[in-house]
């Protein structure tokens, strides 16, 4: 694992006014990487609460299960705990998307508001659904987030789409990353076979048959591809339904299912590829695409979530007009026309991660943040 590179203004003592509760990986989801990130830039800066679960997987996630239960209530009473007894100023969490753990979190959010403590709340997706539709539980979640300090999201519009249904604290801060593996001169060469590469959860919202059937249309045509898919299945059931569907079209020798992976082995997979796609249904600002960026792909996706604010249409890579095989098409020839166009988004999609999606940015950007949080204490004390 890369060691990220702390904050400049780290003080010798970490600044115990402040508080991180942090869940790190696994599994390996873009939320739990950026929490790492935050672990290793300010671990020894401000106080840290990190919840690691080493048997978690994507399967697991969300689902109503003993072990997950078990899990909330720990989280939420060691959290609890901590806040009460240290009393910092300021305390950063992530706030979660779906109602039912966005209710578990609610007690955390509660205890700090009744303490004054100003609260930073994460949001890793793209928006709170239950707050966009009328009756009880937009009230209440209106009640439990108006009071925060400050909702970060993950893009300008996703912070107007909040603000809009007057949400007025919502900050926008894109993800950042470290990625000492992309390092290095590269060519920028177009393979003559095109290598495109998807990591995440394997599932249908992610536009896993968005992918499968893209890779029919091209077996069809004639037209030479490869597919890598890196990443957990949702389930044990769709993976069968899957290498089924695979083995009867006889597509096997166009796909490589890799699993997951971490570390070079992942590297080794993003080093290799021509371009990233990632047609997923819904999403929030998938870290993948940053990874994408640092080794110079050009990036495939549909147009959610903060990916418009993310991949530059017809720069960095192509934003699909709809969710079909036919677009993923579309967007594979436009990239790959010819070797300068190819260069020409590949050397784009790289200055994208120098300038606007590299780990100091997001890390000077975030630590502001804190501060901020962290001094509303004392100007609340003095008013």
């Amino acid at each position: 694992m890369h060691k990220h590179p702390q904050s400049k203004s780290t003080p010798l003592e970490p600044d115990r006014r402040v508080l991180l509760i942090l869940r790190t990986p696994p599994p390996y989801g873009g939320g739990e990487i950026i929490a790492r990130s935050l672990l290793d830039a300010f671990q020894n800066a401000y106080d840290i609460l990190e919840f690691t679960r080493v048997r978690h997987s994507k399967q697991s996630q969300g689902r109503l299960t003993l072990d997950n239960l078990r899990f909330g209530l720990t989280y939420v009473f060691i959290s609890a705990r901590r806040i009460i007894r240290t009393r910092p100023h300021a305390v950063y969490i992530d706030i979660p998307k779906d109602f039912p753990s966005f209710l578990r979190t609610s007690p955390i959010l509660l205890i700090a508001r009744i303490l004054r403590v100003a609260v930073v709340g994460d949001l890793a997706g793209a928006a709170f659904p239950f707050i966009e539709k009328h009756g009880w539980k937009k009230r209440f979640g209106m009640w439990i987030l108006r009071p925060v300090f400050a909702v970060r999201v993950l893009s300008p519009s996703l912070a107007l789409r909040l603000k809009a249904l007057g949400l007025t604290n919502a900050v926008s801060v894109s993800n950042g990353i470290s990625c000492e593996a992309a390092e290095g001169e590269r060519d920028y060469h177009l393979h003559q076979v095109p290598q495109l590469l998807y990591v995440g959860k394997l599932s249908p919202a992610k536009g896993l048959w968005t992918l499968l059937g893209f890779l029919e249309s091209c077996h069809a045509r004639g037209q030479e591809v490869h597919v890598h898919l890196v990443g957990e299945w949702e389930s044990p059931t769709l993976r069968d339904e899957v290498h089924a569907w695979i083995r009867d079209r006889g597509l096997d020798p166009l796909l490589t299912l890799h699993g997951l992976l971490v570390g070079d082995a992942k590297w080794a997979v993003f080093r290799n590829a021509t371009a990233l796609v990632h047609p997923s249904f819904w999403d929030g600002q998938p870290v993948t695409m940053l990874e994408a960026f640092a080794f110079g792909l050009p990036v495939i996706a549909t147009p959610v979530g903060a990916i418009p604010d993310t991949v530059e249409d017809g720069k960095t890579g192509y934003l699909m007009k709809d969710n079909s095989a036919e677009e993923l098409y579309r967007g594979m020839r436009l990239i790959m026309a010819d070797a300068q166009v190819y260069r020409r988004f590949a050397v784009e999609a790289r200055r994208a991660y120098e300038t606007r999606f590299r780990l100091e940015i997001f890390v000077r950007q975030m630590d502001e943040l804190f501060r901020k949080a962290r001094d509303s204490r004392r100007e609340a004390g003095q008013a």
